[in-house]
């Protein structure tokens, strides 16, 4: 095979992977997180619950408060936590729904409901509270709160942070089908693979637009297999039900902004002419990933430029850092370095799964050969994604190749794929 016809078959790669990448936006990401409520059940166990008005109504599973008398509905806004009672105003067992109502304490924004059809392929992203997750804070997180003085409100540590703090898996829809509730009844499904677990009960699954498509309900694994698929109850059923108890909501019945859609022939030959251009000088390098994310990483750090060399930046001068955590199923990580470290490798380690190309081993599938950096600069030690697969999220914020290097402080929650660790400087 010719060079050009390697170019060629790269360039359609890359137009493929580019072009059609779907993204969701911080702001998408960071309303659905607010909008989202860690539910308890008194005495039977928690799930979670989402607004759907601003008259205080909470959608979640009926089997999450199945046989409970009271309930709890848990906000959280920035390091501040409102747990306040909750009400049982309308269900549907048949559909495993629920509906609570309370007094929200901040500002919230409803999720409208999306009644057309979820399609085969669109992205979505399930937000809520894995069960799986929850491991490491079941037994603390209620010494991690202080009251304020105000009625139900506490001042939350890292650890009950943590623990009010939804999580978000994006995914994409395989296809709708009809599911049996376990109630005597069965609903309208969306099959799809954004990860969820015990606990993610209730919680929405949201499209591009931050729209609710469905409600999370559970998954199964395929036989033989690690391959995990996820269930939730159609949004048009949580519709039904309002109608029925005249509760308000906000129907939406466009399609979701489609992904990576090109606004005209012009954007296609821009992004056809880049591609080939970066295609080309992959092919010329003896180690084109790294390379690439090299350059764009220097050229888009602050205070450098193409032409003049970026000088190494002062490491700290003491203290030791920590990056410790879990991923789904439990296998826990620690990656430890100190000053000394960051000063041989030239103020810069490299995170990733591929042992020699990287300073921090972290073993797991979903994190790339060289996932991400850690570097000093600007008097900070920041963060930075290298084009990995799976991303880099600091504190519910992806990071996107080519941004700024994101300063860290002892505390952040750091995820790498499927793997969520935590940030601390050891003294």
């Amino acid at each position: 095979m010719r060079p050009i016809h390697i170019v060629c078959l790269c360039l359609g790669a890359f137009l493929s992977l580019n072009l059609g990448a779907a993204d969701f936006s911080e702001d998408v990401v960071n309303t659905a997180m607010a909008s989202t409520f860690r539910v308890e059940a008194v005495g039977h166990g928690s799930g979670t619950g989402f607004a759907i008005n601003n008259d205080g109504h909470v959608v979640t599973n009926y089997h999450v408060v199945e046989g409970a008398d009271k309930f709890l509905v848990m906000f959280v806004k920035g390091r501040l936590a409102v747990i306040t009672d909750a009400f049982l105003v309308a269900k549907r067992p048949e559909k495993d729904l629920a509906i609570l109502r309370c007094n929200f304490p901040f500002k919230v924004t409803a999720f409208p409901l999306v009644s057309r059809a979820a399609t085969g392929g669109q992205v979505v992203m399930a937000v809520g509270f894995p069960g799986v997750l929850d491991d490491r804070f079941k037994d603390s997180w209620k010494s991690g709160l202080t009251a304020t003085g105000k009625k139900n409100e506490f001042s939350l540590n890292d650890e009950a942070l943590n623990y009010f703090t939804p999580a978000t898996f994006a995914g994409s829809v395989g296809k709708e089908m009809t599911i049996d509730s376990g109630f005597g009844g069965d609903f309208r499904a969306i099959a799809h693979d954004a990860k969820i677990s015990e606990g993610n009960s209730g919680g929405p699954l949201i499209d591009l637009d931050g729209r609710l498509v469905g409600v999370n309900v559970g998954g199964s694994r395929s036989r033989g297999s690690k391959i995990d698929y996820a269930y939730s109850i159609h949004a048009s059923e949580v519709i039904d039900l309002c109608k029925t108890f005249s509760i308000p909501v906000t129907v939406a019945t466009s399609r979701p902004s489609s992904a990576g859609s090109a606004d005209s022939s012009q954007t296609l030959l821009i992004a056809a002419v880049v591609g080939l251009s970066l295609v080309t000088f992959l092919m010329v390098l003896r180690k084109p990933r790294e390379a690439l994310v090299d350059g764009i990483s220097r050229l888009t750090r602050p205070g450098s430029n193409a032409h003049t060399p970026t000088p190494m930046p002062a490491t700290p001068r003491s203290g030791r850092m920590i990056l410790r955590g879990r991923d789904l199923e439990g296998h826990s990580f620690k990656l430890e370095f100190d000053a000394e470290t960051l000063r041989r490798s030239g103020g810069r380690l490299i995170v990733g799964r591929k042992r020699n190309l990287c300073q921090l081993h972290l073993p797991h599938d979903s994190v790339s050969r060289q996932h991400a950096a850690l570097l000093f600069t600007n008097g900070s030690l920041c963060i930075e994604d290298r084009n990995s697969g799976n991303g880099t999220i600091l504190n519910g914020k992806i990071l996107n190749l080519g941004s700024p290097p994101a300063p860290l402080k002892s505390g952040d929650r750091i995820k790498l794929g499927e793997v969520e660790l935590m940030f601390d400087v050891l003294v």
